[in-house]
């Protein structure tokens, strides 16, 4: 996803944060495939549209708590981000049950 299509959805109308903005959903992406199954990559999530918005949610919760003062709220996972990774998961297993 460019970083024009993450600014639109957190609401963001400054490029300051660009590579930031970069860097946390390359990291969210990372965590919620990870979180699924670490065995899969990126494209294994392409008809999986709720694998975007679990990954712009961690983005726009990392990039509101990104400051020092906040560090307390940073370590918590936004609701809604688990359960579409537990989603996320079952479809996996479903798939992979299927597929023997």
């Amino acid at each position: 996803m460019d970083v024009e299509k993450i600014k639109n959805r957190l609401k963001i109308d400054h490029s300051e944060d660009d590579n930031l903005l970069t860097d946390l959903y390359q990291s969210a992406e990372f965590y919620i495939r990870t979180s699924v199954d670490s065995s899969l990559k990126t494209e294994d999530f392409s008809d999986v549209p709720i694998f975007e918005h679990a990954i712009l949610l961690l983005v726009g919760h990392w990039y509101e708590n990104r400051l020092a003062m906040s560090q307390d709220k940073s370590e918590e996972i936004p609701y809604g981000v688990l359960p579409l990774i537990q989603k996320m998961r079952g479809l996996n297993y479903e798939n992979k049950a299927t597929k023997k």
